[in-house]
């Protein structure tokens, strides 16, 4: 049936397989709003929707998502919406990682529909916005239905202008018993709906409404995240990649740091170089804080000048073709820890490795890492001493009939500090651990019981925060450091795949020492007075990337 039919026909069986060996030829696809091997051939080979990723791969996992799915069926998932800054000014747009992890799409205004009949018979669909002149003025090419079909290996295209009415004739004449699809919690009433004006999500809820029994609804909750967690070799490869713009990217921002920087210069610096490097943008907001600020889990100002003597840590990570990586460093601002911060540091970075080696590995679990992490970071602030010691008074008499050298010490407890040590490292803060992939906190609905297997990938992040606190010891206070790398369980030992950029103390004094400080200075001097010039900004990408450092992307060849 044609794109610009009103109901969808039955392919015959396994059209869905035989159309992702078609080889695609510049004649039959447009020029549309992602990389095809046909605009960036030194990115994208024949068959490819993302670098590495085939058509074959997509479909592969679109037959694994209705293996899950009950007969007689049907999935509706909505691309994410377009999210707006102002009026007409809209955000970069990033597309909804199940969606993307099931098509490869990355237009807005676009709904899959998996259709299943039987173990045998099962269909893809996929309405996307129709080209025309007018959408290539305001918006640039996009796929159409036809590119769409072609290069995608869907089924059957439809105009998405047509969803309302083909959508309510298709589940009307199937019957369906299961309607999966994630409702919002409020619908609205649709007899005041304008549908141009309201999300698409919410129109396909409307539609469900007049022609679907509520009980029929079944939320797709887990059914894509359980795929999502076992990453394929080609996704594997992804996130390395991700992981490895990220850790360069944060080691050279590390060899420049000075003092009497402003946070949001480093943060520049770091987005700076993960761009350059082919990064699509950042994997979250970065967190740059100092002193004080590294007990804060989520400090976005990036508005204070960076202290000499106090520690650094930022926070952050790259998105590489919509796949994540994860890091936290903690640097000293003038290049070398105080013994005091050494020690707390040391401490984090023993229990991380210990966690790493030991607890990362087929068999053990989330929860089981953040139980390790507690008794290993309890058991070595104990061994820290950062107690102040208190002189105990039993009773104001007694008080006065002892001298001063005979008054019994001891240290203080956890109840006479008001309970307060439980937030003093990570096990009372914040898990250790959680899943990474298209999101860097994905797969949310996945528990921390669930068994590693190999293949699947998280974030090992345990942290220490020492608060300006009168029961701590004065060189200890306002002492933070948390640690944290990007692991694949494998069937051996785990991968850290954000390992260049070092993490043990003295390589990271080596590498801030290696550029003197008159460098630096140099390469600060405008970003100190506000300033990013043009001279300064070509020493600074000159210094970036060298050829040694240069990761491998095909449009650098």
């Amino acid at each position: 049936m044609s794109a610009s039919s009103t109901t969808p026909t039955t392919p015959q069986r396994g059209s869905n397989k035989c159309r992702t060996s078609i080889l695609l030829s510049p004649e039959g696809i447009k020029r549309i709003n992602q990389p095809t091997p046909f605009s960036s051939p030194t990115l994208l080979k024949e068959n490819e929707i993302t670098p590495g990723i085939t058509r074959k791969e997509y479909a592969q996992r679109r037959d694994a998502l209705f293996d899950k799915m009950k007969l007689n069926s049907i999935l509706i998932l909505p691309a994410a919406p377009q999210k707006y800054m102002s009026p007409d000014i809209v955000y970069r747009y990033r597309q909804n990682p199940d969606f993307l992890y099931l098509t490869g799409f990355i237009e807005p205004s676009a709904v899959l529909i998996l259709h299943k009949e039987s173990k045998t018979d099962h269909h893809f669909y996929l309405f996307v916005t129709e080209f025309d002149e007018k959408t290539l003025t305001y918006d640039g090419h996009v796929a159409g239905t036809e590119a769409a079909r072609a290069m995608f290996g869907v089924d059957e295209t439809y105009n998405l202008q047509k969803l309302d009415h083909t959508l309510k004739r298709l589940i009307e004449s199937r019957g369906y018993g299961t309607v999966y699809f994630n409702t919002l919690p409020k619908i609205l009433d649709a007899e005041t709906i304008n549908f141009r004006d309201i999300p698409l999500h919410q129109r396909i809820e409307h539609i469900l409404e007049k022609c679907v029994k509520k009980s029929q609804i079944k939320k797709i909750g887990t059914m894509i995240a359980k795929l999502r967690l076992i990453k394929s070799p080609q996704e594997l490869a992804l996130m390395r990649e991700s992981s490895k713009i990220a850790a360069i990217s944060m080691r050279e921002m590390i060899e420049s740091v000075t003092p009497e920087v402003v946070e949001d210069r480093l943060a520049a610096m770091f987005e700076f170089g993960c761009r350059m490097r082919g990064a699509s943008r950042l994997s979250a907001p970065v967190t740059i804080s100092h002193g004080a600020e590294n007990n804060i889990l989520h400090y976005l100002n990036n508005d204070r000048v960076i202290a000499d003597g106090t520690l650094a840590l930022m926070d952050t990570g790259a998105e590489y073709f919509g796949y994540s990586s994860d890091i936290t460093r903690v640097f000293p601002t003038n290049g070398r820890y105080s013994d005091a911060q050494m020690r707390v540091y040391n401490l984090v970075l023993d229990v991380q490795q210990t966690i790493i080696s030991q607890y990362c590995v087929v068999g053990k679990c989330i929860k089981i890492l953040d139980a390790e992490t507690d008794r290993l970071l309890k058991e070595g602030l104990k061994a820290l001493d950062i107690l102040v010691e208190k002189e105990e008074e039993k009773n104001e008499g007694e008080m006065l009939s002892m001298s001063s050298r005979k008054r019994k010490k001891r240290k203080i407890d956890k109840d006479e500090c008001g309970g307060i040590e439980a937030m003093w490292h990570s096990g009372g803060v914040h898990f250790v651990s959680h899943w990474i992939g298209m999101d860097i906190h994905d797969c949310n609905d996945i528990g921390h019981r669930t068994k590693f297997e190999a293949g699947m990938c998280i974030a090992v992040e345990p942290g220490i925060y020492l608060p300006d606190h009168e029961n701590i010891k004065p060189e200890y206070r306002n002492i933070g450091v948390r640690i944290e790398d990007t692991i694949a369980i494998t069937e051996g030992e785990a991968e850290v795949l954000t390992k260049d950029c070092p993490k043990d103390p003295q390589k990271i004094m080596a590498l801030m020492q290696s550029n003197p400080q008159a460098k630096r200075d140099g390469i600060w001097k405008d970003a100190k007075q506000g300033l990013w010039s043009p001279n300064t900004k070509r020493k600074v990408r000159t210094k970036l990337f060298r050829n040694e450092d240069s990761v491998s992307l095909p449009f650098w060849n």
